[in-house]
């Protein structure tokens, strides 16, 4: 990620920032790629509040089963982010929204024949959050932090039709709704005089419950089958190291490993990599 310093006046600091990164599951076969552009401003109302904005475009492409089977879809997103800084504690809070377009294409076995069923479909989503940070212990080696987060993500995916294939494949619309819940620990280890680097390491326990359509209708040569969705609460233990040094001439570089292991047999594991410049 890049970031750029494009307004500073009166309080006001405007971003902009490059994502991108990718994601695979060798277990089904899976690969998903994304890149995209945000920007925003925010601006420190008073000591304690500041507040911003953000609006951003993101396209990703997913693949499965050696490409026989892709995504591709379009997200425009856009929300408010903010924190309340009260001494004791920090609040952080954020209201997220967004739509996107879909369009999926796969490769089907009909009469003997190979054929390439397409879709087109759309999503909307929005994702409020919240955390609060509690310093515990603060010395000369660093400060050790309550923190509680709580998110929510809810939407909905439109109905769609495939085309191009003889199955005439229809897929019902479904809901989204998960909630995620944490609490934990967080360490930091301030840059020390003449070191660079700052880092990181949080751990603690976390609970999910995935409350969205528990099945989906699906019509194809005519027959109607309602197929279950996934679902369900889940709960387990997450940790992460965070690292972040100052290269100079206004440059950062940051890099973030985080885990997860859940009760349902999930193991989540993803690395972030960012540079960042200030000008």
């Amino acid at each position: 990620m890049s970031e750029l310093d494009v307004t500073q006046h009166l309080g006001v600091r405007g971003w902009a920032g490059v994502i991108g990164g990718g994601s695979v599951q060798s277990a089904l076969d899976q690969s998903r790629l994304y890149g995209g552009l945000v920007a925003g401003a925010h601006a420190r109302l008073n000591q304690t509040f500041s507040m911003g904005g953000l609006a951003g475009l993101v396209q990703s492409s997913n693949t499965a089963l050696s490409g026989s089977e892709t995504l591709a879809t379009s997200t425009g997103v856009a929300g408010l982010y903010g924190r309340a800084a009260f001494g004791v504690a920090d609040i952080d809070f954020s209201l997220l929204g967004g739509a996107a377009a879909h369009h999926s294409a796969r490769q089907v076995v009909a009469n003997n024949t190979v054929e390439t069923a397409t879709g087109l479909f759309s999503s909307v989503f929005v994702a409020p959050g919240f955390g609060i940070s509690v310093p515990v212990l603060s010395s000369d080696l660093g400060e050790i932090r309550l923190v509680t987060t709580g998110n929510y993500v809810g939407g909905l995916v439109s109905a769609y039709t495939e085309t191009g294939s003889s199955m005439n494949l229809v897929v019902g619309s479904q809901t989204i709704g998960v909630v995620d819940a944490r609490i934990g620990i967080e360490i930091d280890r301030p840059a020390a005089e003449g070191d660079a680097v700052t880092l990181t390491a949080k751990a603690g326990l976390l609970a999910q419950d995935n409350f969205g359509s528990a099945s989906v209708p699906v019509t194809t040569f005519g027959s109607t089958l309602t197929v279950a969705t996934p679902g369900g609460s889940a709960f387990g233990a997450y940790g992460g190291l965070k690292l972040d040094a100052a290269l100079g001439n206004g440059l950062r570089l940051g890099a973030q490993l985080d885990g997860a292991l859940r009760t349902d047999g999930v193991l989540s594991e993803s690395a972030k990599f960012s540079l960042a410049g200030a000008f």
